[in-house]
C-alpha cells in the first residue's frame, strides 16, 4: 500500500520515481488501528442524505474546487438566516456510482464525529448551478460543512519554487508528509479517527509567509478513514504513519 502511495503521490508532484525492490515489509498493523469505518455504517448512515434543503437557506458563493472525483466545492454567502463565513458545500455531482456514495456515508460520518459537520441532504441543481441546464431538474447530494485553511500543495508558491529543483523538491514534499503524520496523529488520538491514505487530495498546507516551513496541515478527505482503539499515543500513530508513508524512494 505504500508503495502505491508514493508513487501515486510521486506522479501528482511531477517528482521522477525510480523503482527498486522494497528491502523491508509493509509495516504490520498495529493493533490501535481499526476497522475501516465503510466496514461500519449503518442504516442511519445511509440515509444522511434523505434530507431535502430549502434552496432559500442557502447562498450560494463562488467556486472554490472542481478538481474532486465526485463534486464540486462552493463557498457559502449565506446559510438560513444568518451569514455563514467559514462553511462550504460539497455538491456531490458526481457520486453516482455505489462505492463512491458509500464514501460519502463515510465522510459525512467522520465530519459528525470532528464536530464539523453543518448538515447533509439534497438540494435541486437550480442553486448552486442556475444557468448551467446540466443541472437542472435534478437533486444533488450536498455536504456543508467547516471550511478549511490552507491550499493543495500544488498551487503554493513554495512548490512552484523547487520546480526544476529535485533536491529542494524532495525536502519539501519530506517535511509537508512529516507535517502531514503529526496531524494525523493528533486527530487519531484526540478523535478517535486515522485517515492514513496520503495523496495530494488528502489535506490543504499553510506555510509560515514565504518559507517552507508549514505552520498547518488539514485534513480534508476521509472517504477511507478507520477507527482508532485506545489506548494509543501520538507518537505511536505518527510513527506507523511515517512507515506507511515512506518518501525516501521520491
Amino acid at each position: 500500500m505504500a508503495i502505491a502511495f508514493r508513487f501515486l503521490l510521486a506522479v501528482a508532484l511531477g517528482i521522477t520515481v525510480v523503482h527498486s525492490v522494497p528491502t523491508t515489509k509493509p509495516p504490520a498493523k498495529p493493533t490501535w488501528l481499526g476497522k475501516p469505518l465503510a466496514d461500519d455504517l449503518t442504516a442511519q448512515d445511509g440515509n444522511v442524505f434523505s434530507l431535502k434543503l430549502n434552496p432559500k437557506d442557502l447562498d450560494f458563493g463562488p467556486l472554490i474546487s472542481d478538481e474532486g472525483s465526485t463534486g464540486l466545492v462552493y463557498s457559502l454567502n449565506r446559510y438560513k438566516t444568518h451569514s455563514s463565513p467559514g462553511l462550504v458545500a460539497k455538491v456531490l455531482t458526481e457520486a453516482q456510482s455505489k462505492d463512491l456514495m458509500h464514501e460519502a456515508y463515510v465522510e459525512v460520518k467522520v465530519l459528525k464525529l470532528l464536530g464539523e459537520l453543518k448538515v447533509s441532504g439534497l438540494i435541486p441543481g437550480s442553486a448552486f448551478e442556475p444557468h448551467d441546464k446540466r443541472y437542472a431538474n435534478k437533486f444533488y447530494p450536498v455536504v456543508i460543512m467547516k471550511e478549511k485553511g490552507g491550499e493543495p500543495l500544488q498551487g503554493t508558491e513554495q512548490f512552484e519554487g523547487v520546480e526544476g529543483d529535485e533536491k529542494g523538491k524532495k525536502e519539501l514534499v519530506e517535511h509537508v508528509v512529516d507535517e502531514y503524520c503529526r496531524t494525523v496523529a493528533k486527530v487519531a488520538v484526540e478523535k478517535g479517527v486515522y485517515q492514513g491514505e496520503l495523496h495530494v487530495g488528502q489535506f490543504l498546507v499553510s506555510f509560515v509567509g514565504k518559507t517552507n516551513k508549514v505552520s498547518s496541515i488539514d485534513l480534508v478527505d476521509w472517504g477511507g478513514a478507520s477507527r482508532v482503539n485506545k489506548p494509543v499515543t501520538e507518537q505511536e500513530v505518527y510513527e506507523y504513519c511515517k512507515k506507511d508513508i515512506d518518501v525516501r524512494d521520491l
